[in-house]
């Protein structure tokens, strides 16, 4: 299980991802549960046994990919312009492959837990989470096209697995996941815009009380194998991802009074252009369309 420091840099690194949220794409370092309250709704029921053949490749509910999942092969090539290149299905060796991008699913898993310093104060110290961890876990599931999460649709979904994981050197190539929303997403939570002279000031963030969108959390334990367990920051110790709304100054809804340095204000927001991404923290990105202080 990872260090509180360890994961500190990682909440710190996501900090950093959300400056690209008005980018159509979601970082491949970035990192996403459905609360048991608001569980994912499937618009079809998943195939037990996919077309095609089973491959090497295991992914974090335990079942294997088959080609027919597969819909890009990438191997390095010196020779090529961006050192890789790209083969047939039938080629992927486990020896040889750069990587291997799955469509139309993504792995997700139940959030278990999300408090924060206002609401429980006596599970704090200095903004420093005290309370009882939680141990890894490794119950995942697939977050299909079509899916209904809240008052959201999957428009689009895909897992990547690559030599460049975590997990590689663990029996696994799980990499990371990325997820796109059709619809709005209301949401009820705690935003801060962050100071930071060093960098940009204005950093707007939205940690919800209560999210329907499913975190992707993908880390190794050797209990358990690919694990997830919750992240700590600046007052909270969650499995429930942040939401990164971009900057001050870039955002166009009418911001209630909010200004740079206010911290853990209680809003209702509703937010558009959701996308998540999962990969060894959890990440989501929207663009702000309304809020106001509650």
């Amino acid at each position: 299980m990872k260090t509180k420091s360890a994961a500190v840099l990682c909440v710190a690194a996501a900090m950093l991802l959300g400056g690209c949220s008005d980018s159509e794409s979601v970082s491949r370092e970035s990192t996403v549960s459905v609360p048991r309250s608001a569980e994912t709704e499937s618009v079809d029921a998943p195939q037990s046994v996919p077309n095609g053949e089973p491959t090497f490749l295991i992914g974090a509910d335990g079942v294997a990919i088959y080609t027919s999942e597969i819909t890009e092969v990438m191997i390095s090539d010196p020779e090529s312009p961006f050192g890789e290149r790209e083969i047939s299905v039938e080629e992927l060796d486990e020896s040889t492959f750069s990587s291997v991008t799955c469509g139309g699913f993504a792995y997700c898993h139940d959030s278990r837990i999300n408090v924060n310093d206002v609401e429980e104060p006596d599970k704090f110290e200095n903004g420093v989470y005290i309370g009882e961890e939680l141990p890894p876990a490794a119950e995942y599931r697939r977050l299909r096209t079509g899916d209904k999460v809240g008052g959201l649709t999957v428009r689009a979904a895909e897992t990547v697995f690559t030599r460049e994981s975590e997990l590689a050197a663990n029996g696994s190539w799980l990499g990371w996941s990325s997820v796109y929303f059709d619809g709005e997403l209301t949401v009820t939570g705690y935003i801060t815009i962050t100071e930071n002279p060093l960098y940009q000031d204005g950093m707007v963030r939205l940690m919800p009380i209560d999210s329907p969108i499913p975190p992707m959390i993908y880390q190794y334990s050797e209990e358990t194998g690919i694990s997830h367990i919750p992240v700590f920051g600046d007052g909270y110790y969650s499995e429930t991802a942040e939401i990164n709304l971009g900057y001050l100054e870039g955002i166009n809804a009418d911001m209630d009074g909010l200004k740079t340095g206010d911290r853990n204000v209680k809003v209702r927001a509703v937010i558009g252009n959701v996308r998540a991404g999962g990969g060894t923290f959890p990440s989501v990105f929207g663009d702000l369309l309304r809020i106001e202080k509650i």
